[in-house]
């Protein structure tokens, strides 16, 4: 509509086209299609209206986005639970917080459901800054360079579990899945700041004598737990028994 109203002002075609960052092909095809550019508008256009909803106070007192804020996860029972709660205090009555309300309620609040992802908000900024000036002065004090200073992190890999995104043709209308495998197993890999030192990395899988393991040298050390997650007892053993040797 912007650009039929620039049109009709007389404005020339390279201003509109760089105007709306479109190309003059485009504005000459929009002035083409105006009689039914304008039929649609004026017409088949669907308008809504955004009615508030019954318990306004109620509603603004749900503190789903102070919870939010601090990304703690809130569900479809807290906040009828919280709404329920709210509602008794103010108007002193009963309310069922029913599944109707509560679609009304999102969908006038701009409330959808995500899944969690990560572990984004696991680590603390805040404590970054006095980690690193920390670790100066220790440096500094013990007179240690980038070699002598180790850091070792642990994850967990699920090595069965396929993509659960795919290509698929135009003709099919839909891409069927197979169950997802849970196998895992944990390693932990270390390395020193400079990075010219390397230790071995470790793998704690479930299985104590893995029989794809037999008459075959490894290229990893290996240990086994009953659900392939690393303890203490496991901990110390690497620790003492491959990093100690390996840098002292």
């Amino acid at each position: 509509m912007n650009i039929l109203a620039d049109c009709d002002k007389g404005k020339s075609l390279l201003y509109i086209s760089s105007n709306f960052g479109l190309s003059k092909s485009t504005i000459c095809t929009i002035k083409k299609q105006k009689a039914q550019i304008l039929a649609s508008t004026t017409s088949s256009a669907k308008r809504f209206t955004m009615k508030t909803g019954e318990f306004v106070k109620m509603e603004d007192a749900l503190w789903f986005l102070t919870q939010r804020k601090c990304h703690i996860p809130v569900g479809a029972m807290q906040l009828k639970c919280k709404a329920r709660e709210l509602h008794k205090k103010l108007y002193n009555n009963t309310f069922f917080a029913s599944d109707g309300w509560l679609t009304k309620f999102k969908k006038r609040y701009g409330i959808r459901l995500l899944k969690e992802s990560g572990e984004k908000l696991s680590s603390s900024k805040e404590l970054v800054a006095p980690f690193i000036k920390e670790l100066s002065s220790v440096t500094e004090k013990h007179n240690l360079s980038h070699e002598a200073v180790f850091n070792a992190d642990e994850s967990g890999l699920y090595w069965k579990m396929l993509p659960d995104k795919t290509y698929v043709h135009s003709e099919e209308k839909c891409a069927p899945g197979r169950k997802v495998s849970k196998e895992r197993i944990t390693f932990l890999v270390c390395a020193n700041a400079e990075g010219t030192k390397r230790i071995e990395p470790f793998v704690i899988g479930k299985a104590q004598n893995p029989r794809s393991f037999r008459n075959k040298i490894l290229p990893v050390k290996y240990d086994s737990s009953k659900s392939a997650w690393m303890n203490a007892a496991i901990f110390k053993k690497c620790f003492f028994g491959i990093f100690a040797p390996e840098v002292c």
